[in-house]
């Protein structure tokens, strides 16, 4: 079920290694400019990337075998490409991100300072990559956006197999673009972390409290919310944001703010 570009390649396929291009490219050249150098900048955001991979796979995994009936699809109808969990890959990240950093020699908030909304902007692509794919859809609702998905989509599958939908139907059920919500979010978290921050750091905190505090009531509006999902997000939530916020606190008010992505001597 996954829709294909120019009867080839699979969409979302295509989405996730331009998130990829987009996050290399985009950020290799973001932190050159900011004084840090250029090979040890790919060298880390490579490496961001095969954590992200690694804790959205990692998560999925984890709820198959806590909360194995939160999966809808079949055994037999899961693709190459199906059980990632983005919040459990921006997760490991924010656990990993420092040590990562501290292999490649560079200091972690600096660098996390400048190019992390090269990520929030990697998850807008990535976003719509699941729109385009129909997956993470949401709940059936009569709000004036919502949208209709075509014959073999996910959500369309969905409904006629849950008796939702008569047959013949030229389109799903109108349900809640919560693909589109994510994104849209992401495009607020990419200019959160453009801003101007008030202590090293700060840009990379906002990001992950912001992330978390986003997806979380957005969860709440997928088609089948999944448990760890409300479970994690929950507790990221007030985690990032109390870091987040105590952060802040501790900083000096009288200090005017300062551009923090420039590389630590």
């Amino acid at each position: 079920m996954y829709p294909l570009l120019f009867d080839a390649a699979p969409t979302y396929f295509v989405m996730c290694v331009m998130t990829g291009i987009f996050v290399l490219t985009v950020g290799a050249e973001t932190a050159a400019r900011a004084g840090f150098h250029r090979g040890q900048a790919l060298l880390v955001l490579t490496g961001m990337i095969i954590i992200v991979i690694a804790g959205a796979k990692g998560q999925y995994l984890l709820e198959l075998r806590l909360f194995p009936g939160d999966d809808y699809v079949p055994q037999h109808m899961r693709g190459l490409f199906h059980g990632f969990r983005i919040p459990g890959g921006i997760a490991l990240l924010g656990l990993a991100f420092p040590a990562l950093c501290a292999w490649a020699g560079m200091d972690w908030k600096s660098f996390g300072d400048c190019v992390i909304w090269v990520v929030a902007g990697g998850l807008i692509i990535l976003r719509l990559g699941c729109f385009l794919n129909g997956c993470c859809f949401g709940g059936v609702t009569d709000v004036s956006w919502a949208v209709q998905f075509p014959p073999g989509s996910w959500p369309y599958w969905y409904h006629r197999t849950h008796d939702l939908l008569s047959h013949p139907a030229s389109a799903s059920l109108p349900i809640h673009p919560t693909q589109l919500y994510w994104a849209t979010a992401a495009l607020a978290l990419t200019l959160i972390s453009r801003r101007t921050g008030r202590f090293p750091g700060d840009r990379l905190f906002a990001f992950f409290a912001t992330f978390f505090l986003t997806t979380l009531p957005i969860e709440f509006l997928r088609a089948r919310p999944l448990s760890l999902n409300l479970m994690g997000l929950t507790i990221l939530s007030a985690t990032w944001a109390g870091l987040w916020l105590g952060q802040r606190m501790s900083s000096s008010i009288c200090a005017p703010p300062a551009n923090h992505c420039t590389r630590t001597k």
